[in-house]
């Protein structure tokens, strides 16, 4: 099975029980925990998870300061780190592409998916499917 790229809106769902996608988010990670599934993720990533987090209370910031926790120590998460090299390709993505919504962590995000062959993003965030990618969380 080919590795998923998994964005904030799905680790956000995961933890927001008042998610729209919360319900859909807990079965696919329930499944991810069950099969060989290989998964890739950022560090931009959680900077959007914990920042999505700061204001929503005590408990909400130590749940996903958890999740967090979790997905770095995951042997089958590969948890990539911020480079120069890989924030020059996402920069030059974001100026490549003025006419989109892009997010400086989507552009990392699409990036390593490129860089990876990845094609299938446990997301909810559209910007990836106008980039060519498969988004596994829809309406």
């Amino acid at each position: 099975m080919p590795p998923f790229f998994v964005d904030s809106s799905f680790y956000i769902a995961v933890l927001n029980r008042d998610d729209d996608f919360h319900q859909a988010a807990t079965v696919l990670a329930v499944a991810l925990d069950t099969e060989d599934a290989r998964t890739v993720t950022s560090q931009a990533v959680v900077f959007e998870v914990l920042a999505y987090f700061s204001r929503a209370g005590a408990i909400s910031r130590a749940r996903a300061a958890d999740l967090v926790d979790r997905i770095r120590s995951s042997p089958t998460t590969e948890f990539v780190q911020l480079t120069p090299e890989l924030l020059d390709a996402a920069l030059d993505l974001y100026r490549r592409r003025p006419d989109k919504r892009y997010s400086l962590a989507d552009c990392l995000g699409m990036v390593i998916c490129s860089e990876r062959n990845i094609t299938e993003v446990l997301t909810t965030d559209g910007d990836f499917e106008a980039a060519g990618f498969t988004i596994l969380l829809k309406r």
